[in-house]
């Protein structure tokens, strides 16, 4: 999971509800390490989220899903960490442990930007995003230090335990007359993202009065970018794939040192919507993972990236294999 962005790891979600297995397996999740002092930009991007309608998405949701069928001992990564899968050895070149004081401002302001919304809308009789904020903050998804030795050691007892406090704050919220943004556990299906924020066109009037909605569609654009800002770098050894997530194009710049120059495949930051930096390594085959929104901006990419020839978008050509 390179980042906390529903549209990164639902998959993960929808495909655990139909997976059957006759033993129980061990499954390993990998996702980024929130940096130290960054903890609440994945509790306050899910708290926005959720406060939409249409982008409903617990971050409960994915952990509960995969422990329904499957042992999971999480890892949180950071710079400089490795990790083996698909038969081959990763290392991790972003997010680092320590944020650099611009990027730690620019984190810091969505989430105190989201938490005064969230008292403006309260104050107004708007409860929602505050309760969802709470609740964030009570069940945080994992990450930092205690989290690492937690779980690396196979200790997983607390994700049944996430499940039932999660329905236990849905029972709280209804007695205090608080109405649950999606009235399931189920995210209702986003229609074209608005402002490259899934759902936010759609936001229903009863949960954001009409004064607030274009505060709340600003802020929860802030937090995207925040929550942008700590996806999952990785390579391998051998030049052969580097994952980008959606990491921005000042990232990008920091992320990069230390890359290959030229890999066999590349998967285009943000869905091949980004401007890139001047050293972004060039591959044989570039592929954005895009919708049809996504792919409005594809030609930014074409633009800076100069292999027109090698690179590809899932929006215009469907399905792609390399081999």
């Amino acid at each position: 999971m390179t980042h906390f962005d529903a549209d990164h790891w639902e998959g993960l979600r929808l495909l655990a509800e139909n997976l059957r297995f006759l033993a129980r397996p061990t499954m390993k999740l990998y996702y980024p390490r929130l940096p130290d002092r960054a903890p609440k930009v994945a509790d306050a991007t899910f708290a926005m989220l959720v406060t939409s309608r249409f982008s409903g998405t617990r971050p409960l949701e994915l952990a509960t899903a995969l422990e329904s069928v499957a042992k999971v001992v999480r890892h949180p990564l950071a710079r400089g960490n490795e990790f083996e899968a698909g038969q081959r050895r990763w290392e991790v070149m972003w997010p680092p442990e320590q944020l650099s004081p611009g990027l730690w401002r620019r984190l810091e302001r969505a989430v105190r930007e989201a938490e005064e919304l969230a008292q403006r809308l309260d104050r107004a009789g708007f409860p929602m995003l505050r309760a969802n904020l709470e609740e964030a903050y009570e069940r945080p998804f994992p990450g930092g230090d205690d989290t690492t030795s937690h779980y690396e050691t196979g200790r997983n007892d607390g994700w049944a335990d996430d499940a039932a406090a999660w329905d236990l704050g849905q029972q709280q919220r209804q007695s205090r007359g608080v109405r649950s943004a999606t009235g399931s556990r189920h995210r209702e299906r986003p229609g074209k993202p608005a402002n490259g924020v899934h759902g936010l066109d759609a936001v229903s009037s009863e949960l954001i009065p009409s004064e607030f909605r274009g505060a709340f569609i600003e802020t929860s654009k802030r937090l995207a970018a925040a929550n942008n800002d700590i996806s999952l770098v990785f390579h391998d050894r051998h030049s052969s794939l580097a994952v980008f997530g959606d990491a921005s194009r000042q990232v990008l710049r920091s992320a990069l040192r230390g890359m290959d120059s030229h890999y066999r495949v590349v998967l285009a930051p943000h869905h091949g919507t980004y401007r890139l930096p001047s050293a972004f390594p060039s591959a044989d085959v570039c592929i954005a993972q895009a919708g049809d929104s996504h792919a409005e901006r594809w030609p930014t990419h074409l633009a800076d990236h100069k292999q027109r020839r090698s690179c590809v978008n899932t929006a215009r050509v469907g399905t792609i294999s390399v081999w």
